[in-house]
């Protein structure tokens, strides 16, 4: 089975949207 991609479910509270909405930004935190 060929893997398409990553999925992370993650429940995130009081977090501002332009910090989300960076994808770089958000991995940097999460590794």
């Amino acid at each position: 089975m060929n893997q398409l991609g990553r999925h992370i479910l993650a429940e995130i509270y009081g977090c501002p949207a332009e910090i989300l909405n960076d994808v770089q930004l958000v991995e940097s935190i999460m590794v």
